[in-house]
């Protein structure tokens, strides 16, 4: 818009070098359309753009003055040019230097020069506006302190008669300061508080120069009682003063947060219900007067059927409402003398008192097991539950409170066990088991990371005898409980969760297993190491991005590893199984469907996803001399599979009908104790010199 020059035209060459001496203030000088005639250095000073910018037009006026005030400017030298004269002279506009900061100036207009050019000269007042707002600022937080200090302010004398009020008087009392003089302190005191008070400061007058009259209560005008506490400085010898200076302090927030506090010590955020602490309480309670009773009471342990799932599907809100109503059906399904608690998370707890027989108990448990059989409506949406209980009766099943409640959670998670919607009586033999369990659990969550565990390998062989590969297989060995067997800790894994951590472990170990002893081996054909992986496994959402660790951790070639996935475990989400096994052949990694024929789905499912091998359950094996309908599956399966594209394994071989018979059907590799038994790394490295097993080749003779 701008147009600058080096000359001043008219202007006398004197004039111009006063000019370019003003550093302090930016003078210009523009023609009738404000386009810029002149201008001194000190522009470049405030803006930060350099003279050359502006002499070869790169930066103008409306590049750095703020929209708004340049239309201002306009405005009034329209205004001026018309002949106005209430336009003012002088006024503030911003602008925006280099630094994108914007900057404050005062405009103030000039005379007019010959050829009608207008001086304008532009103070810079930015380091004042600055100032201005930081004291502006301190003026508020001044204000604002004085708002916030919630204190009252009294004087007085030995007689706790009121000689001055001040302070916050009408905020936190309503009364006027005034109202409050030739008053006597103990009229506002309540009749409860009002001798301790008293007393605490005829005591404090006597004895002490500053002391504290802590938590009373005062009235306000609208009848209400305020939780205050006092600090009292004694100047009654103070001439000058001659009264005590109290200052009152509103407690009453921190009151409502300790009777809070004292609430949630006793009863469930939540729910509102009685919480663990309290139903012990309340079972020490009936366990010192059963004693003069001809009754017993039980204790029932409610445990909400695959609540995770529900939390999952429906989300954390919907997850805690559940628990609410599940707390309210609870509380109506029981009588007055009965306690409902929540014990923690979906665990709920039941004291039912004046038992006289175990049946008694069971109507009870069979009432409510009907009751959660209706859907429980929550935000619009209908969700169906069930609950298992747990059940355990004093004095049979435990004669304190401990006892008593964790018999019957041992219960409950038998109860879960067996299912969902069913309950579970204590007995001993049934704890002796879940003790095991967790002691199991316990040895297995120590064994993780500890060398504990290892990996034996058993030979995998084609129709021609040679050892193309090996299946890993995790084995344990606890110092405390010695050898334990696959089948007894792989549940607890996956029921405790620990399978992820363990499965990543035994993956590592496996590969730099393999990859010391059998890919140093000679020849250019490497061995294939197969891997298992639970559904859990491949459920976790990690699951790729943990392969892919262990890859590059060990730097082991992807066409090496074979994944082991049972078909379960890709049929419990379709659309998210085929995309983890597309990322992992996209790796390199080859993918077999485990224990093929014990799950409901079918070849033709299978097809669709990434898989290059099947292998049949080792059970249709067992029963092959015993079942003919086991034969013909297995040469269906074998069929199906080769007209698909699938290579086939069977693994559980073990006698040589089972490999003649294998070998009919076109069985493409061979797998069981028929050839070899799960063997150490170094055991199975010196197999492959032989590389071929005879019994193969006797039996094709």
């Amino acid at each position: 818009m701008y147009r600058v020059s080096s000359q001043l035209g008219e202007t006398s060459e004197f004039y111009r070098r006063i000019l370019e001496q003003s550093r302090a203030v930016i003078i210009a000088v523009v023609d009738a359309r404000l386009d810029l005639v002149y201008i001194n250095e000190s522009v470049f000073e405030v803006t930060g753009y350099s003279h050359e910018l502006f002499l070869n037009r790169t930066v103008h006026w409306n590049d750095i003055v703020v929209q708004e005030d340049l239309q201002k400017i306009r405005y009034y030298h329209r205004r001026r040019s018309a002949g106005d004269k209430d336009v003012p002279d002088q006024y503030e506009v911003r602008i925006v230097d280099r630094n994108g900061l914007h900057r404050n100036l005062v405009l103030q207009v000039g005379n007019y020069l010959d050829a009608g050019n207008l001086v304008i000269t532009l103070f810079d007042i930015s380091h004042w506006k600055r100032y201005e707002e930081r004291l502006l600022g301190n003026e508020e937080k001044l204000k604002a302190m004085v708002e916030l200090s919630r204190e009252i302010t009294l004087v007085v004398n030995e007689s706790m008669t009121i000689e001055y009020a001040g302070g916050a008087v009408v905020s936190l009392l309503g009364y006027r300061p005034e109202a409050l003089n030739t008053r006597n302190f103990r009229d506002f005191i309540h009749s409860e508080d009002i001798d301790r008070v008293s007393a605490l400061f005829l005591s404090g007058i006597t004895e002490m120069s500053t002391f504290d009259i802590l938590d009373f209560r005062l009235r306000n005008t609208d009848d209400e009682w305020v939780h205050m506490e006092a600090n009292c400085n004694n100047q009654l010898n103070n001439h000058r003063i001659s009264g005590v200076i109290v200052t009152l302090r509103d407690i009453s927030a921190r009151k409502v947060a300790e009777e809070k506090a004292q609430f949630y010590e006793h009863y469930d955020y939540l729910t509102r219900l009685p919480n663990r602490r309290m139903f012990f309480e309340r079972l020490g309670l009936e366990l010192r007067h059963i004693k003069r009773r001809s009754t017993t009471f039980a204790v029932l342990c409610f445990g909400v059927d695959r609540f995770k799932e529900v939390n999952d599907l429906f989300g954390p809100k919907i997850g805690d409402r559940l628990l609410v109503e599940i707390g309210k059906i609870l509380s109506r399904s029981f009588r007055k003398d009965d306690s409902v608690s929540r014990l923690e998370g979906d665990k709920f707890g039941v004291l039912v008192t004046d038992v006289n027989r175990t049946d008694h108990v069971l109507e009870i448990v069979k009432k409510i097991l009907e009751v959660f059989k209706e859907p429980i409506g929550i935000l619009g949406e209908r969700i169906r539950v069930s609950v298992s209980i747990g059940v355990a009766v004093y004095p049979d099943d435990g004669f304190n409170e401990e006892m008593l409640v964790k018999n019957s959670e041992t219960a409950l998670f038998m109860a879960k066990e067996r299912g969902k919607s069913t309950y579970q009586m204590y007995n001993r033999r049934l704890h002796s088991s879940i003790q095991a369990r967790r002691t199991l659990e316990r040895q297995f969550e120590q064994a993780l990371g500890g060398n504990e565990f290892h990996a034996l390998f058993q030979p995998k062989v084609d129709r021609k005898g040679r050892i193309i590969g090996a299946e890993a297989l995790a084995r344990w060995n606890s110092p405390e409980l010695g050898q334990i067997p696959p089948d007894q800790f792989i549940p607890v894994a996956e029921s405790s969760g620990l399978i992820i951590p363990f499965g990543r472990e035994i993956l590592d170990l496996a590969l730099r297993e393999w990859q010391r002893c059998v890919c140093a081996g000679e020849g250019e054909e490497k061995p294939v190491l197969a891997v298992n992986l639970s559904p859990f496994q491949f459920g976790h959402p990690d699951l790729v991005r943990d392969i892919q660790r262990a890859l590059e951790k060990t730097g082991f070639d992807p066409a090496l590893l074979e994944l082991e996935i049972t078909e379960t475990g890709i049929m419990r989400d379709q659309d998210e199984a085929e995309k983890k096994l597309l990322q992992l052949n996209e790796m390199g990694v080859s993918i077999a469907i485990d224990d093929f024929g014990t799950g409901y789905s079918s070849l033709k499912k299978i097809k669709d996803f990434p898989v290059g091998t099947i292998k049949i359950d080792k059970s249709f094996l067992e029963n092959l001399n015993f079942s003919r309908k086991s034969s013909t599956i297995i040469n269906a399966i074998i069929g199906l599979s080769h007209d698909l594209g699938f290579s086939v394994v069977a693994e559980g071989v073990e006698t040589l009908d089972q490999l003649e018979f294998l070998q009919e059907a076109g069985c493409n590799i061979y797998q069981g104790y028929l050839f070899d038994k799960p063997l150490a790394i170094e055991e199975l490295a010196s197999r492959f010199t032989v590389r071929y097993y005879p019994v193969l080749l006797n039996a094709g003779s």
